[in-house]
């Protein structure tokens, strides 16, 4: 069977970089070279949109649907949902920048360049630069407070920029910030060890992990943490920090989790095929779907359940109903 999907013929798409991101209408968008697309859930093109040089993350999208992306043109791009420029704001004097901007539910933007931290109103003036680079992209919490990574510190910032705490991590922290709905903010450091840090900056519990992990921690509603660790497990963790299940696959993606299932790629390395899994939340196989194509870096899941994955400037898009439906798309 094809695999459904939509083909740019565009320059690399970095799977680690580049992921489809969804709007708040179904949308989905990503970008392959120098265009960012826009595809109806159907699977046909909404638009595309030309920026003056490649487009090396993803876009962010605001809660009034403004979609934010930079170029290495030196501009950080606002659209409106019809593709029709906002305002784009030059970012030469700052360096390039490392990641996808962030958006705050106020309208704010961060970013992070080489070597610095700017936040940027929705209009696109420059509210304030910090004069240090975060070592991945921030994560902010409902009521505005904007945390980043330097080093081995996990570090609470106003909105104005002033530091509200800072948390000191026994290594360098290696993954994202990732904030639960109960506020709790999950970081893995090279110690080992996936902290558990409350609001206000003290340790609520430490995970000892067997090796690395490539992704940022996944949560699910009920306060689970799923990770990804380089020992072939991933690993589900209870709010308390104790340990649910774990299950033995060579995974090959992120974590996506809808109402039903927890999904990500993986490969048999004997025979180098790549699969779709699909597992319980009481980490049991609920189903696997061999594909022609690998599933890799970070996937992007709708209300529908609908899986979206980018490998090779092709967007995938692989369920619907049963966890290996498939949409066919021209």
């Amino acid at each position: 069977m094809e695999i459904p999907n939509i083909s740019t013929n565009g320059g690399g798409v970095g799977s680690n970089t580049i992921s489809p991101i969804i709007g708040p209408d179904g949308t989905i968008y990503f970008s392959s070279s120098n265009y960012l697309y826009a595809i109806n859930p159907d699977g046909t093109l909404k638009w595309k949109f030309q920026a003056g040089d490649l487009i090396d993350y993803s876009p962010a999208i605001a809660c009034d649907g403004t979609i934010y992306f930079s170029s290495e043109d030196k501009y950080l791009y606002a659209l409106k949902p019809d593709s029709s420029l906002k305002w784009k704001w030059s970012y030469e004097d700052y360096g390039y920048i490392n990641y996808s901007p962030a958006i705050s539910s106020g309208g704010s933007i961060y970013i992070v360049t080489y070597s610095n931290f700017l936040a940027l109103t929705s209009n696109g003036r420059l509210k304030w630069v910090l004069n240090e680079s975060p070592s991945n992209f921030p994560g902010i919490a409902s009521d505005g407070t904007v945390y980043i990574i330097v080093d081995n510190y996990l570090k609470a910032l106003n909105s104005d920029s002033s530091v509200k705490w800072q948390y000191v991590a026994g290594d360098q922290i290696y993954t994202a910030p990732v904030i639960a709905s109960d506020g709790t903010i999950y970081i893995w450091s090279g110690d080992y060890y996936l902290n558990a840090v409350n609001p206000d900056g003290s340790l609520k519990w430490q995970y000892k992990t067997n090796d690395y992990i490539d992704y940022i921690p996944s949560t699910n509603e009920d306060g689970t943490i799923y990770i990804e660790c380089e020992d072939g497990y991933v690993y589900a963790i209870k709010p308390d920090g104790s340990l649910q299940w774990r299950y033995q696959i060579y995974y090959n993606s992120s974590i996506s989790i809808s109402k039903n299932a927890i999904y990500l790629g993986a490969i048999d390395f004997n025979t180098n095929t790549s699969y779709l899994y699909a597992l319980n939340f009481d980490g049991t196989l609920q189903g696997k779907y061999k594909e022609s194509f690998s599933v890799s870096g970070y996937l992007a899941i709708d209300t529908k359940g609908i899986i979206y994955s980018l490998y090779i400037d092709t967007l995938y898009a692989i369920g619907g109903g049963s966890p290996f439906g498939f949409f066919f798309w021209f």
